[in-house]
């Protein structure tokens, strides 16, 4: 089975973002960031010198707990706001990006692209994973990168799931 299909910048950055996010390391490091080294907007008002019973530490302490609030709930969008843009800042047209194929055999997976050609054999198939528009093949000894294939690429439902069955049945791990 072949399909063809066409990487455009956003595909590309998808690609990219989908699977490092939804790794552990992301994960933990996102909760970090967001919940506990936001906690140092506390640390003024209650290592200060001011009297715990004044209104002015009351009200330092309401001010740092607003924005303490607002970083739990914007850091994410804008940490991801920041890494999309490195990644496009980094796209080299041509390589990144343009017309691309996938031939199946019983062998490997052959992926070829304007300026590479690669054969990965099955049993280095971690995962497939689903998305609204693309279909994520994971390759085991890189956890955050996966090959990102969008939904566009096939015809019909059929043939999308022809093809995810004919990957599940060669791929020993999937």
């Amino acid at each position: 089975m072949k399909i063809e299909f066409d990487i455009s910048i956003e595909d590309y950055v998808i690609g990219v973002m989908y699977p490092t996010f939804r790794t552990m390391d992301m994960k933990v490091k996102m909760f970090f960031y967001r919940f506990v080294y936001s906690l140092i907007y506390f640390a003024p008002p209650i290592f200060s010198s001011y009297s715990r019973e004044g209104i002015l530490f009351w009200l330092l302490i309401f001010v740092e707990s607003i924005i303490y609030i607002t970083h739990i709930f914007v850091f994410s969008s804008i940490y991801k706001g920041i890494f999309e843009k490195r990644i496009k800042r980094n796209i080299k047209p041509g390589n990144d990006t343009g017309h691309n194929s996938i031939t199946i055999t019983k062998e490997n997976m052959m992926c070829t692209g304007t300026y590479f050609d690669a054969k990965v054999s099955w049993e280095l198939f971690d995962k497939l994973e689903e998305s609204k528009n693309y279909i994520f093949l994971y390759i085991n000894h890189l956890a955050s990168k996966a090959c990102a294939i969008p939904k566009r690429a096939f015809r019909d439902e059929a043939e999308k799931n022809e093809f995810i069955n004919l990957i599940k049945v060669y791929s020993y791990s999937l």
